[in-house]
């Protein structure tokens, strides 16, 4: 059973900067801190049928989210651009849902890297990974319906590499 709460609200701070080094390197820092609570939230599905939530703090809402990024830039020569770049990403402990036990909860520790290359012809190539270190967790979970005490969840991507070519006219 599906329901939406009758009211929520989200008090926080979010801030988001760059600082160039030097005219190669930059380094970014961004973040947010979020209070949530469902001002009213009668009738939400509970582990053992409709419960009341108001008052509580909403499922799938980490307090702390950052992300940060290194880039570097550099020229071969007047016809070749070339950057490397490696990022983090961290969410704080949440629990994934309101109608799943307290123990399924997600904290996101993920790094993702790049490296290419730009030619003045228009192609370009990219070489990239994500989730470098293969962190990890579940997005979210859910009991299905009609396998009580059961609950599925679904998975985060695992670390994949990948490469680009393009061509710019």
């Amino acid at each position: 059973m599906l329901a939406n709460a009758g009211k929520q609200s989200t008090q926080g701070i979010e801030f988001d900067s760059k600082y160039n080094l030097s005219s190669d390197w930059s380094i970014t820092l961004a973040g947010t801190y979020l209070d949530p609570v469902y001002d009213s939230f009668v009738g939400a599905s509970g582990l053992e049928g409709p419960v009341d939530l108001s008052g509580e703090k909403p499922a799938g809402i980490s307090d702390l989210s950052l992300t940060a990024g290194l880039a570097y830039n550099y020229e071969i020569g007047d016809d070749i651009y070339g950057f490397a770049r490696v990022d983090y990403l961290y969410e704080s402990d949440t629990k994934l849902a309101e109608n799943v036990p307290d123990s399924l909860t997600r904290e996101v520790n993920t790094v993702n890297a790049s490296t290419g290359l730009a030619f003045s012809n228009g192609i370009n190539l990219q070489v990239w990974v994500r989730n470098l270190t293969n962190d990890e967790y579940l997005l979210s979970a859910f009991p299905p319906p009609i396998q009580a005490g059961s609950f599925n969840g679904y998975p985060n991507q695992p670390r994949t590499f990948g490469a680009n070519i393009s061509y710019e006219f």
